[in-house]
């Protein structure tokens, strides 16, 4: 799905309701999730994120919880997270899987919020 003119991409909805820090701290966490699920091949949970980045259970929900206050209220994390996969597996086809995070929150970068809601 391209972004039309005017339309707010994921992160500036995370950067206008967190803020900069949470915002910013949001879109990393969704990036990394993603990466890690397409090289999963799988949504993963929280654990299985935390796995795959060998990271503990407590870093894990606190880098959600930078998602979940990123949020507009009545948006839950776990809703965008699962749009975003099912957004990744429609575009399959069409794009090349990301090498690296960078690359992973460069994508996220430009994805419209109309994916999510």
């Amino acid at each position: 799905m391209s972004r039309k003119a005017g339309e707010p991409t994921i992160l500036a909805v995370l950067f206008m309701t967190g803020g900069v820090r949470k915002g910013y701290r949001a879109g990393q966490y969704l990036a990394y999730w993603a990466f890690a699920s397409e090289r999963r091949g799988h949504e993963l949970s929280l654990e299985e994120y935390g796995e795959y980045w060998k990271t503990s259970r407590a870093t894990c929900y606190r880098e959600r919880g930078y998602l979940a206050a990123s949020l507009p209220k009545g948006v839950e994390a776990g809703a965008v997270e699962h749009a975003l996969w099912e957004h990744m597996q429609s575009q399959k086809a069409s794009r090349k899987a990301a090498r690296n995070q960078a690359e992973a929150l460069a994508e996220l970068s430009n994805l419209p919020w109309a994916v999510v809601v």
